[in-house]
């Protein structure tokens, strides 16, 4: 999938003590896979989870007194995004989530429960 996206809301935390792992599991899968919309191999460039996640065009941050870094937006057209989180699932605090909005008005999100990502559509009702 690439198209247009923007997040609608976010809640969505590495814990700190979690993060080398998470860059590891980034790092592991970018060189197994195959396919893909980013360059083969460009997590060889980035020294951190939190690089990789802002090469995939995710807004990031570290909390300052926890250490842990959280996803705090995505704005961009849509590509790896998905399969780089899935890699990282079992290190993302339970109960994340991220959801977006699409150039169609689609809405999903993805999920973290433990240690798995799930993809999960939703729409607005009013009434």
């Amino acid at each position: 999938m690439s198209h247009w996206a923007d997040n609608m809301m976010v809640e969505l935390s590495i814990p700190a003590k979690h993060l080398e792992d998470a860059y590891q599991a980034m790092c592991a899968f970018d060189q197994k896979r195959e396919f893909g919309l980013s360059p083969i191999g460009f997590t060889q460039e980035c020294t951190s989870a939190q690089e990789i996640l802002e090469y995939l065009r995710l807004a990031t941050e570290i909390d300052d007194q926890s250490g842990d870094l959280r996803i705090i937006g995505f704005n961009g057209t849509m590509g790896d995004e998905e399969i780089f989180l899935n890699s990282i699932a079992p290190y993302v605090e339970n109960d994340s989530y991220i959801e977006f909005i699409g150039e169609q008005y689609e809405m999903w999100r993805f999920h973290f429960v433990d240690g798995k990502m799930y993809y999960e559509e939703g729409y607005l009702s009013w009434g």
